[in-house]
């Protein structure tokens, strides 16, 4: 008898600040309100994995992931620390008899080319023979060539069983976005394409994309946020699992008042 498949539901997302708001620079006194709407939103959409960017939760931030792992109803989570004026990285697992990590099964890369940071997680789904790698990554804000080195080296994973998530901090290969009131050099380094041709051309398969999904995930007015933001695929869901296996997609727009970018989720099925 075949063992019942496996559904894997996974989700990216920019918290902005850390979902914080306030002067504090220790993070002692600020207003976590917006943190705790984001965290109610993510618990709404069933996840069994979460990839955070900008968890910037200063010299508190393990005690704040353990608040929000246990919000979320997560047991397993990661720090990754990041090189960038503390724009950390989380990683959140719902754990259960069919996923399955252990503690030391992730690692975390804080080196060149890496802007921010890459954590690997290796997850064990039941019914699926192979490991499933999970990145969760922040790609450099406003160099293109640090983004295009991040592509090439992520690229290392294009033979394993791979999920990708991050803030890729530029267009997608199909965005087109209007750049009217755009300065030429944010234009010019966003709409660079290498990094998001260089990992399609290594199979990595852009969920987005593949269901032909175009709504962007930047580009909407957000805290303290002046206008002039593009309108882009930023945050992105890849894969190199057939693409058969993804059952689902979506970018979620009830939280544009809580950060300046959107969660994107996608759904695998996995087994059977």
């Amino acid at each position: 008898m075949p063992d019942e498949p496996t559904t894997l539901r996974v989700a990216t997302y920019n918290l902005h600040a850390g979902g914080l708001d306030g002067d504090d620079p220790e993070h002692f006194s600020r207003d976590d309100s917006r943190l705790r709407r984001q965290v109610e939103l993510l618990a709404s959409l069933n996840l069994d994995l979460i990839g955070l960017q900008d968890a910037s939760w200063g010299m508190f931030g393990d005690n704040r992931l353990d608040n929000v792992a246990a919000d979320l109803g997560m047991s397993w989570r990661f720090l990754g620390r990041s090189n960038f004026y503390g724009c950390n990285l989380a990683t959140l697992i719902r754990r259960g008899d069919k996923i399955s990590v252990g503690d030391r099964d992730v690692t975390h890369l804080t080196g060149p080319p890496f802007a921010h940071g890459l954590t690997h997680v290796t997850l064990t789904i039941a019914g699926h023979p192979r490991p499933v790698h999970v990145l969760v990554g922040h790609c450099a804000p406003s160099s293109a060539t640090i983004r295009l080195a991040e592509a090439e080296t992520a690229t290392a994973h294009r033979h394993d069983d791979l999920i990708y998530l991050a803030d890729f901090n530029a267009a997608a290969v199909d965005d087109d976005p209007d750049t009217t009131g755009i300065d030429n050099a944010t234009a010019g380094s966003k709409l660079d394409k290498r990094p998001a041709e260089t990992l399609a051309a290594a199979g990595f398969h852009d969920v987005g994309h593949i269901v032909g999904d175009p709504t962007p995930t930047t580009g909407h007015r957000a805290p303290n946020q002046d206008d002039g933001a593009l309108a882009l695929r930023s945050d992105r869901i890849y894969t190199t699992l057939p693409t058969k296996t993804i059952t689902g997609y979506g970018v979620e727009l009830g939280g544009d008042a809580l950060s300046d970018h959107r969660i994107v989720w996608a759904e695998f099925t996995l087994g059977g």
